[in-house]
């Protein structure tokens, strides 16, 4: 090409007067060096997504290379065209060849673009990715294809977080954890039961790190003849002072029918002597005996017997009263074999 050696010694002695042919090198020079793939040319862009923009001085047609920078006006919302000096309108790409999308193009900015043969290559544009915000950790910020000075909205998960939902498999308990960023070092996935308690779980069993206390007694054995054929006696209190009255509790810790028995036994040969004994479910009366014994001698006593199918947790109190000295006694029998054990009620 003529510009590339040039000729600099005009006018020097010993140089001839310039020819035609020298001023014919002199204007192509000056026509390269005009075209805009050497040097880029301005304007303003006007549009949304359909921009105009007009250079001066106008090219004559598009041609690869061509390049040229505009202050764009108006904010993008999708895919971009140009067109430069009524030549047609020619789409604007990211150099990965994608489109634009909303955004790309800012008011007030100015971009570079260079024309490939068939669209204009948007210049110092290398954001990429398929990052979306919420992949990102919250706060920080990326690239992606829509651009870049993308902010993550990925949560970062600390302390207790609760389980969305749960589900089991085998003898694992699976949690579905909020989505978000977990480090490993002070975050949880959570969830509560409130019948996970040690007096559900079995005695001695650990299960999650809590440990039952629930002694199972096994299932009744209906097949006896008398279904209520195992018996414990809870308490028998002796020498108790006359016109006191004696109460005892227990709870239930293993769910079915019972026959709850108590008595009231004089100690002494006084003469009318007053008996009570009352039955208690869960603070409610359920039955009572009362006498009045004129002739006390030998001692007498009152008995009470009830039948109840009680729940795990339900209490059972047989409160009794002599107006004299007396023997008090408790006791309960159940279709559960060895029912004298401590898990059966406390």
């Amino acid at each position: 090409m003529a510009w590339q050696t040039p000729k600099t010694n005009w006018g020097q002695p010993g140089q001839t007067v310039p020819g035609v042919d020298d001023f014919n090198r002199i204007e192509g020079n000056i026509e390269t060096l005009g075209r805009y793939d050497r040097a880029p040319g301005y304007g303003v862009a006007s549009g949304v997504n359909t921009k105009t923009v007009n250079l001066d001085p106008a090219p004559s047609s598009y041609y690869e290379g061509m390049c040229f920078a505009f202050r764009n006006e108006v904010q993008n919302t999708g895919p971009v065209t140009i067109n430069v000096n009524g030549l047609g309108a020619r789409s604007i790409k990211k150099p990965n060849g994608n489109d634009l999308v909303s955004g790309n193009l800012k008011a007030g900015s100015v971009y570079t673009v260079r024309y490939n043969g068939t669209n204009f290559i948007l210049q110092g544009s290398d954001s990429a990715g398929n990052a979306t915000p919420d992949d990102v950790r919250a706060g920080k910020t990326f690239s992606n294809d829509i651009g870049p000075d993308q902010v993550g909205t990925l949560p970062e998960r600390q302390g207790h977080n609760t389980a969305l939902g749960s589900s089991i498999s085998g003898n694992t308990l699976r949690l579905i954890a909020p989505r978000g960023i977990y480090d490993g070092e002070d975050d949880t996935v959570t969830i509560t039961d409130n019948n996970w308690i040690p007096e559900n779980i079995k005695k001695g069993v650990n299960i999650f790190g809590k440990t039952g206390s629930l002694f199972d007694l096994g299932e009744p054995r209906y097949d006896y003849s008398n279904k209520l054929d195992f018996s414990i006696t809870f308490y028998n209190i002796q020498d108790i002072y006359g016109d006191t009255t004696t109460s005892r509790t227990k709870t239930c810790r293993k769910a079915g029918q019972y026959r709850f028995g108590g008595s009231v036994r004089g100690r002494t040969t006084w003469d009318n002597q007053t008996f009570r004994i009352q039955l208690y479910i869960n603070g409610a009366l359920v039955d009572q005996r009362e006498y009045v014994i004129e002739y006390n001698n030998p001692p007498s006593s009152i008995s009470l017997y009830y039948v109840a199918y009680l729940n795990y947790g339900d209490t059972i109190r047989v409160q009794g009263y002599c107006s004299h000295d007396y023997r008090y006694t408790f006791s309960a029998q159940s279709g559960f074999k060895k029912p004298d054990t401590s898990g059966f009620f406390t």
